[in-house]
């Protein structure tokens, strides 16, 4: 299965001879392109957070949370991809972030919601 295939080579093979190989790698091409911002849509890990900071002088983390029923934030249902195994699921690459502390956070609660949220977050940050 791709997931797994993508959590064994990512985690268990790279990660396992170089903790820092993507970040690493990240960071290198961050410094070499020289943007004025970079975004990283995906990152696995609490030590990829603090090893990107060592290339990239500002670092904003933003956590989308997906909700499959959104009534309320009392009421709302988080989105399980019924695609991955229990297996998939529980991978330290899934879950090690759940709880990570985040400067801003979205409630991806539907493609319009999600959208405007994430217009007023860039107006936000423009302002920084």
């Amino acid at each position: 299965e791709g997931r797994t295939l993508l959590q064994t080579i990512g985690t268990e093979i790279v990660r396992a001879k170089d903790e820092h190989f993507w970040t690493d790698f990240v960071g290198r091409l961050a410094r070499v392109l020289n943007y004025d911002y970079i975004l990283i849509p995906d990152w696995r890990f609490e030590e990829e957070h603090s090893r990107l900071a060592e290339y990239c002088e500002d670092i904003i983390t933003i956590r989308i949370n997906r909700y499959e029923k959104f009534d309320s934030f009392e009421e709302c249902i988080p989105y399980v991809n019924t695609a991955m195994t229990e297996e998939q699921l529980n991978h330290r690459s899934e879950t090690e972030l759940d709880d990570y502390p985040c400067e801003y956070v979205i409630a991806n609660t539907t493609l319009v919601e999600l959208a405007s949220s994430a217009i007023e977050l860039v107006k936000v940050l423009t302002t920084l």
